[in-house]
C-alpha cells in the first residue's frame, strides 16, 4: 500500500521539517519507504489534504483506571476511596482485565499514541 501525505518531521527540541506530498509505502504493516516520488502508474492512497505525525508518546498512564478517567474529588484520599481503589479492585477479575486492557490500547492507538509508560 501507498500512501500520499505530508510529513511533518521533528529534526531536534527546537526545529521540525514539514514535507509536502510524500509517498509512505506500507508493506507487512510497516514502513518500507518515504519517498518524494513513486514510479509512473502506481496506485495510491490520496491523504494529501492530511498531516502525518510521528505516533504520540504517554509517559504515564494507569491502565486499570481506564474507566474512572475524568473522575475527580477535591480530597485525594475521598478520590482513592470512591473510585481508584474500586476500581483497581475489579482489576483482579481476567475478563475484567481483557475488557479494560482492550478498550484501553484501542483508544490509545486510535488517538495516534504509539507508545507509553503504563501502570497496571
Amino acid at each position: 500500500m501507498i500512501i500520499k501525505t505530508n510529513i511533518l518531521n521533528p529534526i531536534d527540541i527546537t526545529a521540525c521539517e514539514l514535507r509536502k506530498e510524500i509517498y509512505i509505502s506500507i508493506t507487512e504493516g510497516k514502513i518500507s519507504s518515504i519517498s518524494p516520488t513513486i514510479e509512473p502508474n502506481i496506485d495510491f492512497i490520496d491523504y494529501s489534504h492530511l498531516l502525518c505525525l510521528p505516533g504520540m508518546i504517554d509517559s504515564h498512564t494507569h491502565l486499570s483506571q481506564w474507566y474512572i478517567r475524568g473522575k475527580y474529588r477535591n480530597n485525594l484520599l475521598e478520590w482513592l476511596n470512591e473510585f481508584v481503589f474500586p476500581e483497581e479492585k475489579k482489576s483482579f477479575n481476567p475478563t475484567y482485565a481483557e475488557q479494560t486492557a482492550s478498550a484501553f490500547f484501542d483508544k490509545l492507538i486510535k488517538s495516534g499514541t504509539t507508545t507509553a509508560g503504563v501502570y497496571v
